[in-house]
């Protein structure tokens, strides 16, 4: 991409490339939905330090970032994009990665489970704060 080689390859080795692109978001989706659904929920709820991986990631690094953001005085659509980006749930990757390469996996969908299900909360509540109340 950076170096514009599309114009040298024949299009039907591009086309293959990026089809093979597309599939990797839900390859990894099912992957992480077999490796989580092979764990007991409660197992994946127990662990403590996912929680502290999870409020450093959802709450404390967006607010340090956001409340940066607002002393810089930046724009509100700038401010909302860097929310989204720092807002947003611990990755696949935690699963995809370990899965891969045949590592324990039972972290990865723990700390997966509890971020998407807690950003259901933290999300709208920093926007809140964020956005409209500062």
């Amino acid at each position: 991409g950076l170096l514009d080689l599309s114009k040298y390859v024949p299009s039907f080795i591009s086309t293959a490339l990026s089809d093979a692109g597309n599939c990797q978001g839900p390859i990894a989706m099912l992957l992480a939905g077999f490796v989580i659904g092979g764990y007991n929920i409660k197992s994946l709820l127990v662990n403590k330090k996912v929680y502290v991986a999870t409020l450093l990631r959802l709450i404390i690094i967006p607010a340090i970032m956001l409340t940066i953001l607002k002393i810089l005085n930046v724009e509100e659509d700038v401010l909302i994009l860097a929310l989204i980006a720092f807002s947003t749930p611990l990755g696949l990757n935690t699963i995809v990665y370990p899965a891969a390469y045949g590592g324990e996996t039972h972290t990865g969908a723990s700390m997966t489970v509890i971020s998407h299900v807690l950003s259901v909360i933290t999300i709208p509540m920093m926007y809140y704060v964020f956005v409209i109340l500062l």
